[in-house]
């Protein structure tokens, strides 16, 4: 994704919303944060810490500080609880890394009182080198994803602390599918409210949630077909083949409200 490109979007509009899975590149990393148990298994997901770490910090550079973007009340409380998942990863894997520790210096004791290799006659000088590097490397890893995590944290709570909020709402739009949720018909309703209290102004959505454009359509064909002008549109946050280098923004739905 060129960032002349969304940032031409952005200046286009009168309006720019942006859902809580535009924040993250990876819509799975909440799920495997909570899967992951085991300290070494950390630095698995390393690479896609860095990646989201990276977006997080282009949008607050970026995006956050234009001053017609904005989102709702109910997203930033999304990232709210995106930010307290992240913490309770980094406080729970923190505390394995101290019981890591502990257990190595008891273990340290144990043997300073055991016979020298000299004594016993035993030497395994390559096996302990391997051992030693094994460890060396699981904790620069462990470390490492550690680091990541607090980074990660810190960069959400300057999202959630400088990010301006929208939540004057003119219409409702009847939950026509249980499947969908507030939040999502909630930006929908911000987005639209907006274009018919200032016709002919333009208003962009920004997610990955492909939600979020049925609700335009179905609002605008089942609902209210009244229109004041003002273009809605919504476009789609995506990867291109999974490929975390490769960002690209999809029109989803545009429409006169």
């Amino acid at each position: 994704m060129e960032e002349q490109e969304l940032c031409a979007i952005i200046d286009n509009c009168d309006l720019v919303l942006w859902d809580q899975c535009f924040l993250t590149i990876d819509t799975c990393l909440c799920r495997e944060l909570y899967e992951i148990k085991q300290l070494e298994k950390l630095p698995s997901i390393s690479y896609r810490l860095k990646k989201n770490l990276e977006h997080i910090s282009w949008f607050l550079d970026e995006i956050i500080p234009r001053s017609n973007v904005y989102t709702t009340p109910e997203i930033l409380d999304e990232t709210s609880v995106f930010q307290r998942i992240i913490q309770d990863s980094f406080t729970y894997h923190q505390a394995q890394r101290g019981n890591l520790v502990s257990r190595q210096e008891k273990f340290r004791k144990r043997r300073d009182g055991r016979p020298s290799e000299e004594e016993s006659g035993i030497s395994k000088p390559e096996r302990r080198k391997k051992i030693r590097e094994a460890r060396e490397e699981l904790w620069r890893d462990a470390n490492e994803g550690l680091n990541l995590l607090n980074e990660l944290w810190n960069s959400l709570d300057s999202v959630i602390t400088s990010s301006k909020v929208w939540s004057e709402k003119i219409i409702y739009i009847p939950r026509m599918n249980p499947h969908i949720s507030e939040n999502d018909y909630g930006l929908i309703e911000a987005a639209v409210s907006y274009g018919k209290k200032n016709p002919f102004s333009e208003v962009a959505i920004f997610t990955r949630d492909m939600h979020i454009g049925d609700i335009l359509r179905e609002y605008l064909v089942h609902i209210d077909r009244c229109c004041y002008g003002s273009g809605v549109t919504v476009y789609n946050f995506k990867l291109e083949d999974g490929n975390m280098d490769k960002l690209t923004l999809k029109v989803v739905t545009s429409s006169l409200v």
